[in-house]
């Protein structure tokens, strides 16, 4: 649980960009948590063949908050 709090420390300025680049703004806390199982499962299921870790969890996190 560790390396995921670690996680989620360097990635919550840019769940908070994604947040706001979609005009969410009520239910935030809500959006903010699926944003958090969204990072969660980017984490589970990525491929460090395929790309980069960062623009994978941003579309990953974008798409479970659309």
């Amino acid at each position: 649980m560790d390396n995921f709090d670690k996680l989620v420390e360097r990635y919550t300025p840019m769940v908070h960009r994604i947040l706001q680049s979609l005009s969410i703004y009520r239910n935030r806390e809500e959006f903010y948590q699926t944003a958090l199982i969204g990072l969660w499962e980017a984490q589970r299921g990525f491929n460090p063949e395929k790309g980069n870790f960062t623009n994978y969890a941003y579309s990953y996190i974008k798409g479970k908050l659309l």
